[in-house]
């Protein structure tokens, strides 16, 4: 089966990788030492706690009604590129495609996108729900290219009550759905990111797109081997960076030195010259004074020779 273009396929099998199907607990963000010294009130932790437990039961779920488990890997939370505290709740996985859930604890009400935020509640008096989960995926997509990212906020009823969610103004923002209509799009779209030849899953490459896809997702989850490396190989880039800064400077410094020797040597150059230039001047003012003198003088000695002796005047 030929790779098809833009898709991963060359990378190496890492089978500890494959092996375990779910990473990280739901709502460990929430209880992070950085989360609990952030504004954030603990009723919202709380809530948001039992939400990402919600979504990760709501996952396995799906996951074996669709008979899924097996392509379909869980990771609960990754950074949130750009922050220092929050995380994106939870990512699905499955050969190239990603996709990044928020959970949410909502009471029952209608929920709205409008612009860049969500209203909720009546027309009249709504409610502002402020939501950075759409720029979250678009920078976490360019963080695991060439993955296909998509992405949706996964609401469940905090109690019994009418709870409805209106996408029609979205935009380019996440959408969002209801945890009660299940999850069978989403594992359908996931599965198309499943390589096959004809109605055969090619397993060889299936590995390889997995475990690179599942590499670069881990690598933006705290604590991973996966994390660690980037972090050490970013270092190494950083450390380079700065030495080719170094060397740079140097460099500069180098050729700034040249050119004010080369400046130097020219102004002293200058110097000489117009030192010289000054001193020729001299000399033929001295020489035009002396010839000058003479001239005086021989003009005062020839006008002594006809004076009588009492008139003669000296030099």
């Amino acid at each position: 089966m030929s790779i098809p273009p833009g898709q991963p396929g060359q990378a190496p099998i890492d089978l500890q990788i494959l092996a375990q199907r779910v990473f990280g607990n739901p709502g460990e963000g929430l209880v992070s030492d950085s989360a609990l010294r952030s504004s954030m009130e603990d009723q919202a932790l709380l809530k948001g706690l039992v939400g990402e437990r919600k979504s990760h039961e709501l996952f396995i779920a799906e996951l074996a009604r669709f008979k899924a488990a097996a392509g379909i890997q869980i990771v609960h939370g990754l950074r949130y590129p750009g922050t220092e505290h929050a995380d994106i709740d939870h990512a699905l996985v499955c050969g190239d495609r990603v996709f990044l859930i928020d959970s949410k604890l909502w009471m029952p009400d209608d929920y709205r996108w409008y612009g860049d935020a969500i209203l909720a509640g009546p027309t009249d008096n709504p409610r502002l729900i402020r939501s950075g989960f759409g720029d979250a995926v678009t920078k976490f997509a360019a963080l695991v290219a060439p993955a296909k990212v998509s992405a949706a906020i996964l609401v469940h009823a905090s109690r019994p009550g009418r709870l409805t969610v209106d996408n029609t103004l979205a935009g380019h923002h996440p959408p969002m759905r209801l945890a009660e209509d299940g999850l069978g799009d989403v594992i359908s779209w996931l599965g198309a990111g499943i390589p096959r030849n004809g109605n055969d899953v090619h397993i060889q490459q299936y590995q390889q797109w997995q475990t690179l896809t599942m590499t670069r997702v881990l690598e933006q989850k705290a604590g991973t081997p996966q994390a660690h490396r980037l972090e050490q190989h970013r270092a190494i880039l950083r450390a380079r960076e700065e030495q080719r800064a170094l060397q740079a400077q140097a460099r500069e410094a180098r050729q700034q030195a040249a050119k004010d020797l080369l400046a130097n040597r020219k102004a002293k150059k200058q110097r000489r010259k117009a030192e010289l230039a000054q001193s020729q001047r001299q000399f033929e003012q001295d020489r035009r004074q002396r010839r000058q003198d003479q001239v005086l003088r021989m003009q005062h000695d020839a006008l002594n020779k006809e004076r009588p002796g009492w008139k003669r005047k000296y030099w």
